[in-house]
């Protein structure tokens, strides 16, 4: 209830804070609209009939001024008046203000037509006339004018001060309006502050320290030290819930302890146990990896002796079908042999050819040497010419006797060629036949070598899954083995763990 008046005093007094505000603006603002701009424009229109008009009159009597001059600054006089006054009457007037206006107007005929005589005296340029002027009408007709401009301007300062005095008294009745909120406010703060405290005392049960030396004691483990409740405690108090955690923590404490300790007992013995069961199991995968690796080192001997004999009887059916290729290909050497004495004697009787016209050449060119010589100085090139067809001629023979000569050679190793190749042909026969035999018993033996190999690799494949099977099991009870190491560890850390508490017990066997 109290905070709710409080905010209530708050809300108040920033309302008020914010309508005076307000309000200030809003008077500011008409003052300014309603006093200093139309004061503003009476001043400028009583300046425009006090300076421009009277002011040239007098500065164009004494000739300061031309008269064409004059008539052009009363233009803008007139000009400057109808504007500013107009203005003022378009505003805002107090009933005052019309009244004023309306004997303004009484009066402002006479000045109007002052100014027209004025201009009309100008325009003549009558130095006598704008005098008299001077003297006799323009201070009757203007001096009305600035009588009811100076009540014009009087009123708009008075009705400022006016303006000024009320919002001074608005400013002094908020002012003693927020000084009594605010000091009730304060007056309930604190009326609230001390109820807040007595039912945060209530809450707690005890003093605030009190709580929290409890507090800091059980978050340090400390539980050896009873909570004492003060009389007609209420249950629902903070230092009669922290009693009861305390008691209930101790309780739990005590309880998780003793577990602690027989579950690092217990874990400690299975841990053993599975030490002495993964040793015994170890042994057991020794000796089947022994076993295991005998049988693949048999294996793979009986493996590689099927290989070998596999690859021996491939390699006795390639020999034979070499044998029998190269009985072929002897057959083959023998016809080419024949055929390469038939193509010898050809080239014998093209050399022969290529010998007689070799001769013939060497005749023809002795008989055009000779013809040469008969043609004197005109047979000369010819000469030479038919001197490198002999010597062309005596080369050619010169390589057809060498070509006879190697064929004859030729002819003779062929010969002996064709009689090796008969021999060699009858001795490949006997080999082939001697190939077929051994790969007869060779396939025999790879038969059996097969058999054997197939045997061992099932006995190996038995003993390999029995292998894994054993170390499978190895893996498990060490993996249990280290589960049971983890939990034997977890325990002492939670014994250690436990040790952190001080229940009542340990205090009394500490005293």
């Amino acid at each position: 209830m109290l905070s709710m008046i409080l905010c209530l005093c708050a809300i108040i007094i920033g309302g008020i804070g914010l309508q005076g505000a307000m309000r200030s603006q809003v008077r500011l603002d008409a003052v300014y609209q309603e006093r200093v701009v139309p004061l503003q424009r009476i001043k400028l229109t009583s300046d425009a009939w006090a300076v421009h008009v009277v002011d040239t009159a007098h500065k164009v009597r004494n000739k300061m001024l031309a008269p064409e001059q004059g008539l052009k600054v009363l233009e803008e006089a007139k000009q400057e008046i109808a504007e500013h006054w107009g203005a003022f009457i378009s505003g805002y007037l107090t009933e005052k203000e019309k009244l004023l206006v309306t004997q303004l107007d009484s009066v402002d005929n006479r000045a109007q037509n002052a100014i027209l005589r004025l201009q009309q005296i100008l325009t003549e340029k009558d130095e006598e006339g704008l005098a008299l002027f001077i003297s006799r009408e323009l201070y009757p007709a203007i001096d009305p004018l600035m009588k009811i401009f100076d009540q014009l301007m009087n009123l708009q300062l008075e009705e400022t001060r006016m303006e000024y005095e009320d919002g001074q008294t608005t400013l002094a009745r908020n002012k003693n309006i927020i000084i009594s909120l605010i000091f009730f406010a304060l007056l309930a703060g604190v009326t609230l502050s001390f109820i807040i405290s007595r039912s945060i005392l209530r809450v707690l049960g005890v003093e605030p320290s009190q709580a929290v030396e409890v507090a800091q004691r059980v978050a340090k483990g400390d539980l050896s030290v009873p909570v004492r409740l003060p009389e007609n405690i209420s249950d629902d108090s903070l230092i009669a819930r922290l009693k009861a955690m305390q008691d209930n923590l101790e309780g739990i404490v005590g309880k998780v302890n003793q577990g602690a300790h027989a579950v690092a007992v217990a874990s400690t013995q299975i841990a053993e146990g599975n030490n002495h069961c993964s040793d015994r199991v170890q042994e057991q995968v020794g000796a089947l990896g022994q076993t295991a690796a005998a049988m693949e080192e048999l294996s793979a001997t009986v493996q590689l002796n099927a290989q070998s004999a596999s690859q021996a009887v491939k390699a006795a059916h390639i020999a034979v079908s070499v044998a029998q290729n190269g009985g072929e290909i002897m057959q083959e050497v023998t016809g080419t042999m024949n055929d390469l004495d038939s193509s010898s004697r050809q080239i014998a009787n093209i050399t022969a050819l290529i010998d007689n016209i070799a001769s013939q050449t060497n005749l023809l060119s002795l008989n055009a040497a000779v013809e040469a010589a008969r043609a004197g100085e005109y047979g000369r090139g010819f000469a030479v010419v038919a001197g490198e067809v002999r010597s062309l001629a005596q080369s050619s023979a010169d390589a057809s006797q060498q070509i006879r000569n190697l064929i004859d050679s030729n002819v003779l190793w062929v010969k002996k060629g064709t009689e090796l190749v008969l021999k060699a042909e009858m001795m490949m026969q006997q080999l082939i036949e001697e190939v077929q035999n051994v790969t007869v018993m060779i396939d025999k033996i790879s038969t059996a070598s097969q058999e054997q190999s197939a045997g061992v690799h099932q006995i190996g494949v038995a003993v390999t899954q029995m292998d894994a099977a054993t170390q499978q099991n190895a893996v498990m009870v060490e993996e249990i083995a280290a589960t049971s190491n983890n939990l034997k560890d977890k325990a002492l850390e939670l014994v250690e763990s436990m040790t952190q508490f001080r229940l009542a017990g340990e205090r009394k066997n500490l005293h």
